[in-house]
């Protein structure tokens, strides 16, 4: 979860706030995400979720959030065993 809000914090910041506010102002955003990782989504499937988190987001271009997508699909969210 710590490597979702990074990527959430510094690559996606949909309000501009990296450095201004806590690293957790992205933290609502956390569990949907992690539930869909675990599904094994396309990259499309996160990029659309991450539009969606929050329809207001007119920083982010579909290009980026497939770049922020990319890089959510590389955290592993298999639970140990």
């Amino acid at each position: 979860m710590d490597n979702i809000r990074k990527v959430l914090y510094n690559e996606w910041d949909p309000y501009c706030v990296k450095g201004d506010a806590p690293n957790d102002e992205y933290d609502f955003c956390i569990a949907p995400i992690y539930r869909l990782l675990t599904q094994k989504p396309t990259v499309e499937k996160i990029a659309d979720c991450l539009a969606t988190l929050d329809a207001a987001d007119v920083r982010n271009k579909k290009d980026q959030l497939i770049k922020v997508a990319h890089k959510l699909l590389e955290i592993d969210v298999s639970i140990p065993q």
